[in-house]
């Protein structure tokens, strides 16, 4: 199970991560680095088309989203089902026959 864990902002910015002081974590059978890498940069904005970064409830939702995915993929391998993945990002269950 994917657990999103909520940093103390202050605490990161005295220790010079500001920038990413207000981005989750989520961590899944230890630290998931690609999630966490996706969100730290979608939490960075699109500076490049001038839009505002997003408010702090679209990353959490965000990572309980990313979470999901992981847990529901795992669940998957453990239960002995192939998890396939469809140009759709949809995860489902093959049945050999």
């Amino acid at each position: 199970m994917a657990r999103l864990f909520h940093p103390d902002s202050d605490q990161l910015s005295k220790a010079g991560f500001g920038s990413v002081a207000h981005v989750p974590v989520i961590f899944h059978n230890g630290y998931c680095r690609e999630a966490n890498r996706y969100l730290r940069e979608f939490s960075a904005g699109f500076d490049a088309f001038e839009e505002k970064r997003p408010c702090q409830k679209t990353l959490i939702n965000s990572g309980h989203y990313l979470g999901n995915i992981l847990s529901g993929a795992t669940s998957k391998v453990s239960t002995g089902a192939k998890a396939t993945r469809t140009p759709g990002h949809t995860f489902h269950r093959q049945t050999d026959r």
